[in-house]
């Protein structure tokens, strides 16, 4: 039950009250105990001023439209060449460190498979496993990747209990997190 009194709703820590009569918009509408404006008042009020924000940021978009258009081409400009014209020509430049890098990596990944499991083991195991994402639970029947839940690049093995089916879209943004960090991360 609304108290009747601003001063009853105070007293039993209410924080609506309802004189029974209209406020100056004519609304017959429970008030706030806090400033006694009236809640339907109130609302609308909130409604009148999103939509005044609503068309204030329409407007400030379609007059920097094109400001902010050419900011961002020259940002994407600049990444792209900072993610691929400068490796690209530091590799040009540096070919013995760019191919020693290379046949390192290639013999960790190549020793980490050695010690795993064989081609003929890993296509059975994905024929028999359910093309069901492990991370979110999305069916992957004719898309999926082979994922290692504890990454090769941390130390994981490559082996059948450390294999899961996941969907493109989780694993690619798993790449190479530890599980623990990644499941966080899916439940934030």
């Amino acid at each position: 039950m609304i108290p009747a009194t601003r001063g009853e709703a105070r007293a039993v820590g209410s924080k609506h009250y309802s004189p029974g009569t209209e406020c100056a918009n004519g609304h017959v509408a429970p008030r706030f105990t806090s400033c006694g404006y009236c809640t339907t008042c109130s609302k609308e009020r909130a409604e009148r001023k999103a939509e005044e924000l609503k068309i204030y940021y329409a407007a400030r978009y379609a007059a920097g439209a094109a400001k902010f258009s050419e900011q961002s081409k020259a940002r994407h400009k600049r990444q792209r060449e900072n993610g691929t014209v400068k490796p690209r020509e530091w590799a040009r430049l540096n070919p013995e460190k760019r191919q020693a890098i290379s046949r390192q990596y290639k013999a960790k990944r190549r020793s980490q498979e050695e010690a795993g499991i064989a081609g003929p083991m890993l296509g059975q195991w994905m024929r028999v496993q359910p093309k069901v994402c492990f991370y979110c639970e999305a069916g992957c029947e004719s898309d999926y990747h082979v994922d290692h839940f504890m990454p090769l690049a941390k130390g994981g093995a490559h082996v059948l209990t450390n294999l899961r089916i996941a969907c493109p879209t989780c694993n690619l943004r798993k790449s190479a997190k530890l599980p623990d960090a990644w499941i966080e991360e899916l439940v934030a």
